[in-house]
């Protein structure tokens, strides 16, 4: 929330702005997307789509990871990151 002294460090004519500008109490925005379009809850997470084992220990090989996974708006418009493991080794 917006309050006065929240804006004690800094310069004089930006505290003078900001206090007429912004009643006291205003909930303000703590991240803004560029596109000006509202946050809200999206799923995100990944599918897993093969595994094999290296060195006795089994994991995920083939990933696709990305925002709405579950629903039909993952594959055209989600899905940001895939990963193909050839090989690992473990120290």
């Amino acid at each position: 929330m917006f309050s006065s002294g929240g804006v004690a460090g800094l310069p004089k004519a930006v505290r003078r702005y900001l206090q007429h500008a912004i009643a006291p109490g205003t909930v303000l925005a703590t991240a803004v997307r560029p596109d000006g379009g509202s946050f809200r809850a999206v799923d995100f997470g990944g599918v897993a789509e093969d595994e094999q084992t290296f060195g006795g220990y089994t994991i995920p090989t083939r990933l696709r990871v990305g925002w709405y996974v579950g629903s039909p708006q993952f594959e055209p418009a989600g899905q940001f990151f895939r990963v193909t493991i050839d090989d690992a080794r473990y120290c």
